[in-house]
C-alpha cells in the first residue's frame, strides 16, 4: 500500500470534504479524489457514501480509519523517537504545584541528579489545573499534581501517595494542641490562602460552607514561605498540606474533622510520546514510592 494514500484518506475523514482536505494537504482536489478512488479500487471496497459533496464513511471506511489512525500514530511516535536520539535532549521541565514542590522537589532532585548527572531537571510551579492545561497543550511533558480533579480520559496518572489538607496555626494559638479542628470554630479566625492553588482552596471553601460559616480571608499570597511566617506570628491561620510544614517551624498542624484527604501522583497526556530522559524521570519517581 502507498503510505500517502492512508494520509490522504485520514485527512478527508478529518476535514469532512475533499476540497478542505486537499487545501490542508496542499494538493489539488482532482489529485486527492483520484488517490481516494485508487485506494478503493486497489482493495475493491467503497470507503465513502457520496451524496453530492457530502461524504460519510461506510462500514469498511470506519474500520480502515481505525487502522489508519493506529498506523499514523506509530509513524509519528517513531519520528519523535528518532528526533529524541538525534537531539540527545538533556533537559526536563517538571510541573509541580507550589505546595507539593516545596517539599517533594528537593527529594526528587537530589536522588535523580545523582543517578543521572547528565540530565538537567527544572521545576515549573503552577496550580494543578494550570498544569493540566499545559500538559494538554503539550507545553509540559510530565507533572506531579493532585489527582482528585483529573480527567483520566485525557491524562494517564499513577498515584504516589495521599496527602492531608490541615489547619495550620501558631504553636501559641489556643487550639495548638487540639486533636482536630471543627470548622465552626474557625469563623472568627483570620485566614491566609495560597494564591494559584485553586483546587485546594475550593476544598477549604467547601468545608466552610458545610459548616455554615463564612471565612475571614485577609490575604492571598503566592509565597508559601510568607504564609508560614505569618502563621507563626499567631495573627492568622492557613490551610496547608501536612508535608509542607517543617517540624522545626513554630506551627501546629491540625487535622480537619472529618479529615480532608487528597491524592498526589504523576501525570502525563495519553498518547503523548515521552522522551527517553522523561521516561527515566518517571521511572525514578515511581520507584521512590513503590
Amino acid at each position: 500500500m502507498n503510505f500517502n494514500l492512508l494520509i490522504y484518506f485520514a485527512a478527508v475523514c478529518q476535514y469532512g470534504t475533499v476540497t478542505e482536505a486537499a487545501r490542508q494537504l496542499h494538493i489539488s482536489q482532482p489529485s486527492l479524489t483520484s488517490s481516494i478512488r485508487q485506494l478503493e479500487s486497489e482493495y475493491q471496497v467503497n470507503l465513502f457514501h457520496r451524496v453530492g459533496r457530502h461524504l460519510t464513511l461506510t462500514r469498511e471506511g470506519e474500520q480502515l480509519l481505525v487502522w489508519a489512525q493506529e498506523i499514523l500514530k506509530k509513524v509519528s511516535d517513531t519520528e519523535n523517537a528518532l528526533r529524541d536520539l538525534a537531539s540527545k535532549k538533556n533537559r526536563i521541565l517538571l510541573g509541580v504545584p507550589p505546595m507539593i514542590g516545596s517539599f517533594l522537589f528537593p527529594r526528587i532532585f537530589a536522588g535523580f541528579h545523582e543517578e543521572y548527572p547528565e540530565i538537567d531537571l527544572e521545576i515549573q510551579e503552577q496550580s494543578s489545573r494550570e498544569i493540566y492545561r499545559l500538559l494538554a497543550e503539550e507545553q509540559l511533558e510530565l507533572a506531579i499534581a493532585l489527582l482528585n480533579d483529573v480527567d483520566s480520559t485525557i491524562f494517564k496518572c499513577r498515584k504516589l501517595y495521599t496527602t492531608e489538607l490541615c489547619c495550620c496555626v501558631s504553636r501559641n494559638h489556643p487550639l495548638a494542641n487540639a486533636s482536630s479542628v471543627d470548622m465552626k470554630l474557625m469563623e472568627r479566625e483570620r485566614v491566609v490562602l495560597l494564591r494559584g492553588s485553586q483546587y485546594h482552596v475550593e476544598c477549604v471553601m467547601k468545608r466552610y460552607d458545610e459548616a455554615g460559616v463564612r471565612p475571614l480571608v485577609v490575604l492571598r499570597s503566592a509565597q508559601l514561605a510568607t504564609i508560614k511566617r505569618l502563621v507563626e506570628t499567631g495573627q492568622v491561620i492557613s490551610f496547608l498540606f501536612r508535608e509542607a510544614v517543617d517540624p522545626r517551624e513554630q506551627i501546629s498542624v491540625l487535622p480537619l474533622d472529618p479529615p480532608l484527604l487528597l491524592d498526589v501522583g504523576t501525570v502525563y497526556k495519553r498518547g503523548h510520546y515521552l522522551y527517553n530522559d522523561v521516561s527515566k524521570l518517571l521511572d525514578y519517581i515511581n520507584r521512590m514510592y513503590q
